[in-house]
């Protein structure tokens, strides 16, 4: 069991780490920006869905911020995993994440 905590909306910290909370903190007012960018990304892919690793690659963004917006998005069914899966950079196997909204066009 790890010792987090979550302030708000998924921004975990280290309870007995300053640094690890000040910096939960600092990046909560721009948790909707991410998971835009994350969910866009998604979305673009379409019934192929991404992988995390592909959700970086799209989107420049690091997987310490990926993978907590993403897990934040699934919990809030806005992405769901799929049983699908393709081989990372690295050459393991991810598993798959599709939009579970539709695609507008505005």
């Amino acid at each position: 069991m790890t010792n987090q905590t979550s302030l708000t909306f998924g921004a975990p910290a280290i309870r007995d780490s300053e640094t690890s909370v000040a910096a939960a903190e600092r990046i909560l007012p721009h948790l909707p920006r991410l998971e835009r960018i994350v969910l866009d990304a998604i979305l673009s892919a379409g019934p192929a869905g991404m992988t995390d690793a592909e959700v970086e690659a799209a989107t420049g963004l690091a997987g310490n911020t990926v993978r907590p917006r993403r897990v934040y998005l699934q919990a809030h069914h806005y992405v769901y995993r799929t049983k699908h899966e393709r081989p990372t950079p690295s050459g393991r196997c991810a598993r798959v994440y599709v939009a579970n909204i539709p695609m507008t066009r505005e």
